[in-house]
């Protein structure tokens, strides 16, 4: 099992969590100091893909079995608040600048920016159908997105700014985290489920399963609750003062899962989940010496194949989103950009080829990380512009 943190000094941490008979141990993997900011946000894909963002505004992309960087994207302008992966096909981030963005693994193009939301976009959570995505804003909005049609399908005003959202295994629930509460809502008609109240700030929250929720905070306190039955598992106070990060996995798809949980003051913890019992068992601990802000870790069931069913429906959403694209031309929306266009637009002519020369000497090599088909679109645009020349 993959396990990242991100950190306030500008470091990523790898390790891996390695079981020896019956006892469990953190083995440090790597370390990379890429990015030029704090970093807010990482997610691990299915194939062990890592991706990073930061403060710097860029989204930093690894390959974690070979221990090599694959790049950078920098098509946001703003600092990057979430990173997640759908599946095997899809990367979605989130930024300040008001936007989330779909992404093409491996190719890494950018499918689609969505934009509407009027402040900075904290969280992503999309539908386990792939159909949907919800986002949750400082503009005290919650907006679902219809990743068939590529626009949004409705707004709910939620009246309070929400830090993360969620949905559960099984996409018959979301949770919506607030300052120290959370609201766990039915898919089928919206309503609120159960609301969870909590002592102090909620830092991060994560599904066990598709009844049970786990959440952390200011005061370093852990907790298990059943939001089927509305009521509290368990909790365990840790040794620290802010939880930053939770997340959940496994080893294998019959063992129990294993709960990840981070502290601000650099403890790593690993926790096996006794999921009827409702318990926590400490399995392994770590140290890493740094501030860390943020968590990544394998996927549940990453060693899972995805069946031909799946795979249909993620092909077919790539169409769809490319055929209803508001955009004159879809092609271009799928060429990795390295800046924001509409700051392109605006800049002068000496503007720009300040920025093709960062991008010249830059360690960025858009070479990795376009498509052969984009290559083709960009070298048919570059004829066109010599004719009408």
């Amino acid at each position: 099992m993959n396990i990242v943190v991100g950190t306030y000094e500008e470091l990523i941490l790898g390790y891996k969590l390695g079981k020896n008979g019956d006892e469990y141990k953190f083995e440090q993997t790597f370390t990379d100091h890429s990015h030029l900011g704090c970093i807010k946000s990482a997610g691990i894909s299915r194939k062990n893909i890592l991706a990073t963002g930061s403060t710097d505004e860029t989204i930093r992309l690894f390959n974690l079995k070979k221990h090599t960087e694959l790049g950078a994207l920098m098509h946001h302008s703003g600092n990057i608040t979430q990173i997640t992966f759908f599946q095997d096909s899809h990367m979605f981030s989130t930024s300040e600048d008001g936007t989330m963005c779909v992404w093409k693994n491996y190719t890494w193009e950018c499918l689609r920016q969505f934009r509407g939301h009027k402040g900075p976009v904290n969280s992503v959570s999309v539908h386990p159908s792939g159909r949907m995505a919800i986002t949750v804003s400082k503009d005290k909005t919650l907006r679902t997105w219809n990743l068939v049609t590529g626009r949004h399908a409705f707004i709910s005003n939620i009246k309070e700014v929400a830090d993360w959202v969620m949905w559960s295994p099984n996409g018959e629930h979301y949770a919506v985290s607030f300052y120290n509460k959370i609201n766990v809502y039915k898919l089928e008609d919206a309503a609120i489920h159960c609301t969870i109240q909590a002592d102090k700030r909620i830092n991060n929250i994560v599904f066990i399963n598709d009844c049970i929720i786990a959440f952390g905070g200011e005061g370093g306190k852990l907790i298990l609750y059943d939001f089927i039955q509305d009521k509290e598992l368990t909790s365990i106070h840790l040794k620290c003062t802010r939880i930053k990060g939770i997340s959940c996995s496994n080893f294998e798809e019959d063992q129990s899962p294993i709960l990840i949980a981070t502290a601000s003051d650099g403890n790593i913890w690993a926790y096996s989940v006794d999921t009827e019992k409702g318990s926590l068992e400490l399995i392994a601990a770590h140290d890493t010496k740094f501030r860390i802000t943020c968590l990544a870790v394998t996927p549940p069931n990453a060693s899972k194949k995805l069946n031909k069913e799946e795979t249909l429906v993620l092909e077919k959403l790539d169409e769809d989103v490319q055929e209803n694209s508001e955009e004159e031309d879809p092609e271009t929306e799928r060429v990795i950009e390295k800046d924001n266009s509409e700051q392109k637009a605006k800049k002068g002519s000496k503007d720009k080829k300040d920025t093709q020369k960062r991008k010249s000497n830059s360690v960025e090599t858009t070479t990795e990380l376009t498509s052969p088909k984009t290559k083709k679109i960009q070298r048919k645009k570059k004829k066109i512009g010599s004719a009408k020349t």
